[in-house]
């Protein structure tokens, strides 16, 4: 039981520090020739491995080496043996039953969850401007301020894995990182997991935190970002699962498809008359954006969209993955994180803030400028609200 809350604490602690703590650079290197595809027919194909070109060789790769073959860089930077760098069955089946059995939340741990994520929200402080007009001045909470003496070790962790995940991606190969040699990073896991063996890779408790890592927290900042700043105010009524207009589910759906946890999906390809393998990607990000399948307003947040979807549309979505890789947070623990966690944000930053840059307020719409969910894409975004003494 102790081990599990110290996996809930850390997950929804750096959930919440990571909405806040957004990298502070982008990655400039050279890629390697990669395929996408962007029809939601070929994303499938993808997903499961398969060569989306009928009629062409088929991929000689099992489905587990297909997907592993993208992800061996990350398990060399961070030590792991998980679903998705193993090519064993065994290790593979033995982790997402972990992972389902560790995501099967009860009434009472939902609270819980609600209660720690309202609580972490409440720590937050505050930086003063230096800047008041009669009566009034103004505070800024700069999106990546915290209180960093309380998670300090979660902030530590998560900066750490930023770091290494952006190196683990560099051209070249004798600049990445090696988890071995991160004695700083180990020291930072054994603080937040002293009886865990961080030395091995089946243990390492990176195996469940790097899934969410990249996905968790920008899903939900643009989620908040949206319906806190974009979109129109729903009635707080419609807000209900039986509700014909506008419900959370309406609004969780809408997010997850212009702002996919997983942009693209990677896997390996390899012909039966080829030594050699190609890297192919489902462009999910790019399906979920079709003018041709979304219409005209694709790019649009439009939530009652989820109210009249065609069966062309419900085939297009796959923020969570595809047969035979679904995500098992798909069915109800996902959507209902980025439910409870932007609720939260929505709940503690109320109608009083707004939008901000250093240089002073901006218009919401610059959240939807530049590259959709890249890191820093948000990164010099303030929230500020003027308080009157």
């Amino acid at each position: 039981m102790e081990s599990t809350e110290f996996v809930f604490r850390f997950l929804f602690g750096t959930g919440i520090a990571l909405i806040f703590l957004l990298a502070r650079c982008r990655l400039n290197r050279q890629k390697s020739a990669i395929l996408r595809f962007s029809d939601a027919g070929d994303c499938r194909a993808v997903i499961a491995g398969k060569n989306p070109w009928n009629g062409t060789a088929e991929n000689i790769l099992t489905g587990h080496q297909s997907r592993a073959g993208p992800n061996q860089a990350l398990r060399r930077a961070f030590g792991i043996d998980n679903a998705f760098t193993s090519e064993d069955n065994n290790v593979v089946r033995e982790f997402v039953a972990l992972a389902t059995n560790r995501m099967s939340l009860h009434s009472g741990d939902w609270v819980k969850v609600a209660i720690l994520a309202a609580t972490t929200l409440e720590s937050l402080g505050f930086l003063e401007q230096n800047r008041s007009v009669g009566n009034s001045f103004s505070r800024t909470a700069p999106i990546a301020n915290i209180d960093k003496s309380r998670y300090k070790d979660v902030l530590e962790l998560a900066d750490a894995i930023n770091r290494i995940w952006i190196s683990s991606k560099d051209a070249d190969e004798g600049k990445r990182p090696r988890y071995q040699n991160e004695r700083a990073f180990h020291d930072t896991l054994k603080a937040i997991f002293p009886n865990v063996e961080i030395n091995n890779p089946t243990s390492n408790p990176l195996n469940l935190i790097l899934p969410s890592f990249e996905t968790l927290w920008r899903i939900v900042l643009r989620t908040f970002l949206e319906v806190k700043f974009l979109a129109a105010q729903p009635e707080k009524n419609s807000i209900s699962r039986n509700n014909s207009r506008i419900s959370a589910s309406n609004l969780v759906s809408e997010a997850l498809r212009l702002y996919p946890p997983t942009r693209r999906v990677h896997r390996h390809f390899q012909g039966p008359e080829s030594s050699e393998r190609s890297l192919f990607a489902a462009d999910i990000e790019a399906c979920h954006r079709s003018a041709k399948i979304w219409g005209p307003d694709a790019l649009k947040f439009l939530p009652g969209r989820w109210n009249h979807l065609d069966e062309v549309q419900k085939a297009s979505f796959m923020p969570f993955g595809n047969k035979p890789f679904v995500c098992p947070a798909k069915p109800v623990f996902g959507p209902r994180m980025i439910a409870l966690l932007a609720g939260a944000l929505l709940c503690h930053y109320t109608e009083d803030w707004e939008l901000g840059k250093p240089t002073g307020r901006c218009d919401a719409n610059v959240v939807t400028e530049g590259e959709y969910l890249d890191r820093d894409a948000c990164a010099k975004l303030y929230l500020v609200r003027n308080i009157r003494d």
